[in-house]
Formats: C-alpha cells, structure tokens, sequence
C-alpha cells in the first residue's frame, strides 16, 4: 500500500473537522482504517492532526530511516551477514523474511526484521540485489475487445465455499492454477497447494487441454483425498467435474481469491522466468524445485515446513504411495 499524499492528508484534516469517524473517512479514501489509525496515531501535533505538520512529520521520518546507517554494520552482526550472503547465494535462496524467521529460531536474542535487511542491501550491499528472489514487473492495461473465456457448466462460486474451508482449519483443501511458458509454446506447468499446511505439488502438462488437466487433478485427487479445491476460470479447468472432489471457482479477474496458489507460482518463476521456455527444464528438476520448496520454512507456519505440518497430522484417508 503506497503511502497517503498531501491532498489524502488535506482531506482527513478536513473531514476530522467535521467529526467524521476514522471508518468513515477510510471509507471515502477508499484506504483501510487501520492506514488512517496509524496516520492519525503518528502524525499528531499537540493532540491535533494539522495536514501541513503530518505531511512534514511523515518527510522526516522517512527521510531519516533512508539515511541511517542500519545496525547490520556492527561488528557483532557479522554472523548474520554471513549468513545473509550463504542463504541468499545458494542454489535455492530463501527470501529476507525466511531468513530473518530461521535467524531468530536459532539466536532468539538477536532477532531483527526483513525490512531492515531489504534496507541493507538496497542501500549498502548492492552486490546483493541479484539474489533476491522477487522481481517486480509492470502492470499492463487490458485491451478492450479480449474475448470472452468459455463458460465453464455447473461452477459453484467461492462465495458458496463452507467456513471450514476459509479459515483453514483442517487438512484436505486445495487451490490450483496453471503456470504458463513463453508465448507460442503449448506447455504449462499444473500446480496444487494445500491451503492450511501450504504444501505444493506440479508437474509439466504438454498443453492445457480441460480433459489433461481434469485427469491430473484426477490422479492427485485419489493420492491425497482433496476434499475440495479453489480453481479460477481458465479454460483448462473446464471438466473440474470430473475431479472427484467439491470445486469452487474464483470471480473472474480475481486471482488474490486464490492468493496461496498464485504465491506459489511466484516461487515457481524463479525456476521459469516470464518470456522462458520450459523446454529449458525437467520433470526431474521440477521436482527437486518443489522439494526445496516444501522445506522451506514459513512464517505463517511459526517457521515450520509445509512438509512438516503436512505430514505431522495428515487426513485419516492420506495415501503415501
């Protein structure tokens, strides 16, 4: 969330002057009402929010943060730089905030945060940018006049999906999607991730015909009992009906209903960038991604492994074979 403008702050000074609720107000900016608790927390001036003064405040204090020299210079954070450039340098690296999580499971009295990493080495140690796993990439506009996707028969909406299922409290629910190679080319990689452990599976598919991707999702289905799976509406998922299991599809052009699975797929770009071929890899180096990729440790997982709370209580019907 980019941080609020002058004129934002112009129009919460005006609106606190009517008495206006902090709700209401983040409600007219269109921003989260924590955004404008935080602003107003912050930017105070004497018990009175002054537009010009918070403008100012906020200048300052990020002015600051940019210009001081981050604590990771300290002799006694050596150890951590070490093993920053270790983690960040392998063959598989682990993101700030991974490293940061396993960092403080093993120095609990040295605990420090990723933004002051990010810091670090976009300030300090540019010769780290390379490995850092993200890259951004600009939004395009949508051309007017894209056809319309097929309509898939019989798809219950996400909006019906059972509470159970939403708040990830037992096993056995799955979000998919499809990873794309560069334009021109048939293959795509088929991927499923299990909602409350995060644990990942995919493989290559030679193209995106429904009947393909409805008997792999098939045979997934019979080796870990999905009992449901959120899908979006690429015409690939058109025979769901034939996964065995309830199917729930996402809005269309609603991708962060889906949000486990689509960061999934961003870890699986570090392997395909965009514009790639995936003639480029193996089924066998797939796997070995994926493999890496479940035992990374997460911070939604209190820095456990997909494959540990996977695996550390499975569905009573869960296959090993």
């Amino acid at each position: 969330m980019k941080q609020l403008s002058k004129t934002e702050r112009q129009e919460i000074g005006y609106l606190r002057s009517k008495d206006y609720s902090i709700r209401a107000i983040a409600q007219m900016l269109e921003r989260s009402p924590s955004t404008i608790f935080r602003e107003m927390r912050r930017n105070l001036v004497k018990d009175e929010y002054v537009p010009a003064k918070a403008q100012m405040k906020s200048y300052q204090r990020r002015y600051w943060v940019a210009k001081e020299a981050p604590r990771l210079w300290d002799r006694e954070w050596k150890s951590f730089r070490e093993f920053l450039e270790e983690k960040l340098s392998q063959e598989h690296p682990w993101s700030p905030e991974q490293i940061c999580g396993h960092w403080s499971l093993l120095y609990p009295h040295m605990t420090i945060s990723p933004s002051t990493v990010y810091r670090f080495i976009h300030r300090w140690e540019h010769r780290l940018d390379k490995y850092l796993p993200h890259q951004r990439y600009r939004w395009r506009r949508r051309k007017n006049g894209t056809p319309k996707r097929n309509l898939i028969p019989n798809r219950v909406w996400i909006d019906d999906r059972p509470e159970e299922v939403n708040t990830r409290s037992t096993l056995g629910h799955w979000e998919g999607d499809t990873l794309g190679s560069k334009r021109g080319e048939t293959d795509n990689i088929l991927g499923s991730i299990e909602r409350k452990s995060r644990y990942l599976i995919a493989t290559i598919m030679p193209n995106r015909r429904p009947s393909l991707s409805a008997n792999q999702l098939k045979r997934w289905n019979k080796q870990y009992r999905f009992q449901s799976i959120t899908l979006d509406n690429g015409i690939e998922f058109q025979q769901h009906e034939k996964i065995g299991c309830d199917t729930f599809f996402c809005h269309p052009y609603s991708s962060w209903e889906k949000g486990q699975i689509e960061y999934a797929m961003r870890l699986l770009r570090r392997l395909v960038p965009k514009k790639s071929s995936l003639g480029n890899i193996t089924e066998k180096q797939l796997q070995q991604y994926i493999v890496q990729l479940n035992h990374t440790p997460r911070k939604c997982l209190s820095w456990k492994t997909p494959h540990q709370v996977f695996f550390q209580n499975p569905p009573k019907t869960l296959s090993y074979q």
